[in-house]
């Protein structure tokens, strides 16, 4: 709406890295080095939409809208590579360089994007990328953001160096996120706890590197760039490898996430009839009795819940993971005092804490938003 509009840039990935020198006055050379399935951009002024090739150089204030299963590539001249997923809206909003610095500034309406810097940033250079929700100073070069279309919530995961985290109005201390580890950010709220990395998205990076590799993004980057990263074909054939060995964790991981939609259904129905949280005392090794007052009315001390209207799930659910593990169900508390669940499975290993398990987290906001939405799937 365009009565909201300042309200929805005054989130901003803002990534601050040391030593991008640029070499000339002007604009980063933004190039489409792929494009895969529909993709459109609309230029500076201009409000009509135009097919986006692989090879056109693109300008400041250019809109690009990817539609579904399409994809995009753009080099930042040797700077940087941007790959825009599918359902992804995204603006090209500043792109000012000269020989002392660059400043980089880049509008994530809606959907996914990966962002791989190849160098350094000067002292007083940035790169920044704006969604509706959040602000992250980024120290890190490898880091995806998200942002919902719908709700503004923000997504942001690093997969190389650290990034500080803070919501729009900047209400708290930033938070920092290392690598390996995902934050949320809940319009008008302060950031989520940091938590472990998803099996998907620990994927994707691999996904992203074998892109980068595979698709000769050096040939149009610096010449310098050719030198520091040759093809690798045993470097290729060992990643293919990985992603064989990983197919069945892939499988679980998709059944998991399927569950997790399902369960997290069934606890903002019993929120929205009882304002009773799961939980309560519960720890990462709890199993199913975390889980159990969706089947029949009984809270943690196993007395009667007021307001219970169950069950919320089917009663044949085993409430166990693909592999054969219960699904666990905690809660924390955010630095400010406020209480947020997470559901949590312990991955293909079945350990908990360790490099594969899968987890989201469930505030009390999301709760009655889901309580609302009948048809959720």
């Amino acid at each position: 709406m365009k009565t909201k509009t300042g309200l929805l840039w005054t989130v901003a990935v803002v990534i601050l890295i040391v030593s991008w020198i640029s070499p000339v006055w002007g604009m980063v050379k933004v190039e489409a080095v792929k494009v895969t399935g529909k993709a459109e951009f609309a230029e500076s002024g201009d409000a009509s939409w135009k097919p986006l090739k692989a090879k056109m150089k693109l300008g400041e204030q250019t809109v690009i809208r990817t539609h579904e299963m399409a994809k995009v590539i753009l080099a930042f001249g040797d700077q940087s590579v941007v790959v825009i997923h599918e359902l992804s809206e995204v603006s090209l909003k500043s792109l000012y360089s000269d020989d002392k610095l660059s400043k980089v500034n880049i509008g994530v309406t809606a959907g996914r994007i990966w962002n791989r810097l190849n160098k350094p940033l000067s002292k007083d250079s940035s790169y920044i990328v704006n969604t509706p929700t959040a602000i992250a100073a980024v120290r890190g070069t490898r880091f995806f953001v998200e942002s919902d279309p719908k709700t503004k919530n923000t997504r942001i995961g690093v997969w190389k160096g650290s990034v500080d985290v803070s919501d729009a109005l900047k209400s708290t201390t930033p938070i920092r996120l290392e690598k390996g580890r995902v934050i949320e950010v809940v319009c008008n709220q302060p950031p989520s706890p940091p938590y472990k990395m998803m099996m998907k998205d620990i994927e994707e990076e691999r996904m992203f590197n074998e892109m980068f590799d595979n698709l000769g993004l050096v040939n149009v980057l610096a010449p310098g760039m050719v030198e520091m990263a040759k093809y690798d074909q045993e470097r290729v054939r060992e990643a293919e490898k990985m992603i064989r060995a990983v197919s069945s964790q892939k499988r679980g991981a998709k059944k998991i996430e399927q569950d997790f939609k399902v369960l997290e259904r069934a606890i903002a129905k019993l929120y929205a009839d009882t304002k009773y949280l799961l939980g309560k005392g519960a720890r990462i090794t709890s199993g199913k009795e975390t889980l159990i007052c969706l089947l029949k009315n009984e809270d943690n001390e196993g007395k009667p819940i007021p307001g219970w209207n169950g069950p919320y799930i089917s009663a044949e659910s085993n409430l166990l993971d693909p592999y054969g593990r219960e699904y666990c169900l905690y809660q924390k508390k955010s630095p400010r005092g406020n209480i947020f669940l997470m559901l949590h499975s312990n991955g293909f290993d079945k350990m908990p804490r360790s490099g594969d398990d899968i987890q989201i987290l469930l505030t009390e906001k999301k709760l009655q938003r889901i309580a609302k939405e009948p048809n959720r799937k």
